[in-house]
């Protein structure tokens, strides 16, 4: 009765973990443009950025404080395309890190590059 007892209150924790944290979830409208092997990050006041990859060098941010959510197009990532990137906020600055592809080699550079956030907004 004892282990009953246990299991049950264990099986009630995990069902309403499960009912509230299927609360949080959102449905982001599409990008305006396809987006493959580009990157994203999502800063402190909850406005995502992604970009690059199949976009060339544009880059879109959503705010997600907002009632209504759309795709806001931002000033386009300088220096050209790039493919397979990494970003991450630091300091409210979008720092996106590459790896850059030579002429079909293996030659591969690690790049970074600041973009100020505070210019986009």
């Amino acid at each position: 009765m004892k282990n009953f007892k246990k299991m049950m209150t264990l099986m009630a924790l995990c069902l309403s973990v499960a009912i509230t944290t299927s609360g949080y979830a959102t449905t982001l409208p599409d990008i305006p443009e396809p987006l493959k092997n580009g990157t994203g990050a999502i800063d402190n006041n909850g406005v995502i950025y992604v970009g690059l990859g199949t976009a060339g060098t544009s880059w879109y941010k959503i705010d997600l404080k907002k009632q209504h959510k759309d795709w806001e197009r931002i000033k386009s990532f300088p220096g050209g395309a790039r493919e397979q990137s990494v970003s991450v906020f630091l300091n409210d600055e979008l720092y996106v890190f590459w790896w850059r592809r030579e002429k079909k080699t293996v030659n591969h550079r690690c790049r970074f590059i600041a973009m100020c956030t505070n210019t986009h907004r």
